[in-house]
């Protein structure tokens, strides 16, 4: 049995949002039957200890637990040449692990080894050698993620968004050097339905080192019965694999704000649909597919 999750922003044109907006979110979660909201670190970087304390607590009010996301860019890159831009990744990145660990968050995940839509032009050799700069990086920053024990998890995503790791054996071979156990892989039906040839063989590909899994429809709607993933598939790859981490919706939905651009939504995907209402047939469906 897994913990279903929804991504925060599935609500919101914006990322960045206060407490007040963050604590609705828990309750619409929760009211939707979610286990648990996913965030992106930067949301809650403005806010005091205090709010932190009191976000936290009323989301154990609701029984929703907590995981989170960062996103590194070209100036926090840790696959970098430059030593100053791989150290401010890896300060980047403790921070994180220790947001993760101050509002007792399941994970840190993310594009957690390079940047997000960086400009690269460079040939396999570059994309080499930035890998293992990379994994020197996480090498390190294991031990900081065993001593707040957070698990940390470095999401696969598809060649218009980065270079690196578009697979899942490319994630495996990174995990497998970094070799902590609190660093593991993290798919998304998404980016899997645009670079593998066979997205159950690619769960049983991640096998043990699956720590985190994002769920969605080839056009980041909610997954749906009449949808084209093959759902019951990837279900029963999970169950081969014995997986038992989180289970996260990803959708991106509304246009405008500063969500769209970033990911791309140049239509409205929600058309007549009531948010929560679509979340939480969305959820009833996956995990009759999920499950059986």
């Amino acid at each position: 049995m897994v913990d279903y999750g929804m991504f925060y922003a599935y609500w919101s044109q914006n990322w960045d949002a206060d407490p007040d907006e963050l604590s609705e979110r828990i309750r619409r979660a929760s009211a939707c039957g979610f286990d648990l909201l996913e965030i992106h670190c930067d949301a809650l970087a403005s806010w005091t200890a205090d709010e932190r304390a009191d976000f936290r607590e009323h989301a154990a009010e609701h029984d929703v637990d907590l995981s989170f996301v960062t996103t590194l860019s070209e100036e926090t890159d840790i696959s970098s040449a430059d030593p100053d831009v791989r150290q401010r990744g890896r300060e980047q990145l403790t921070e994180a692990i220790e947001l993760v660990d101050e509002m007792d968050g399941v994970g840190l995940g993310g594009i957690t080894y390079s940047a997000w839509n960086p400009d690269f032009d460079g040939g396999l050799e570059e994309k080499a050698a930035r890998t293992e700069r990379a994994i020197d990086v996480w090498r390190d920053l294991s031990d900081v993620a065993e001593e707040h024990d957070v698990l940390c998890t470095v999401e696969v995503l598809n060649r218009f968004e980065q270079f690196m790791l578009n697979t899942a054996a490319e994630a495996r071979s990174f995990v497998e050097a970094v070799d902590s156990p609190n660093l593991q892989i993290m798919l998304d039906t998404f980016h899997m339905n645009i670079e593998e040839d066979d997205m159950a063989e690619a769960i049983r590909t991640a096998g043990d080192w699956l720590g985190h899994f994002h769920v969605g429809e080839n056009n980041r709607r909610p997954p749906k019965a009449d949808g084209n993933m093959p759902w019951a598939d990837i279900g029963d790859a999970l169950d081969a694999a014995d997986y038992g981490g989180p289970v996260v919706m990803e959708p991106f939905l509304l246009p405008g704000g500063d969500v769209a651009p970033d990911i791309g939504v140049w239509r409205d995907l929600a058309g007549d649909d009531d948010l929560d209402e679509l979340a939480t047939e969305s959820l009833a469906f996956l995990e009759t597919a999920l499950e059986g």
